[in-house]
């Protein structure tokens, strides 16, 4: 399927004509392919013996700055509850 769908045709007010290499981008093939692309690219980092030094057990810690920006105030905690109240629902 993958390899029809890259022979495929591209249509032009012109001409018809084959891509020679690679798809389009914006095709449908292209999260597929990215996603393939990927999960070799994320397997190759978590099994390298050469990036064995870059990667740690411990877990991340939070950056204080934006975990305090991402709090929500008194006054946006009470604009919520009063939309969940009109609309019965938790929305901001």
């Amino acid at each position: 399927m993958l390899y029809k769908a890259i022979k495929a045709k591209v249509i032009s007010l012109t001409s018809t004509f084959i891509t020679k290499v690679g798809i389009p981008q914006g095709s449908v093939l292209s999260p597929i392919l990215c996603n393939i692309y990927l999960h070799e690219f994320d397997v190759f980092i978590t099994q390298s013996e050469v990036l064995k030094k870059y990667r740690s057990s411990k877990r991340a810690t939070p950056n204080y700055a934006f975990a305090k920006f991402m709090k929500l105030t008194d006054e946006e905690k009470g604009a919520a509850e009063s939309v969940k109240k009109d609309r019965g629902k938790r929305k901001m």
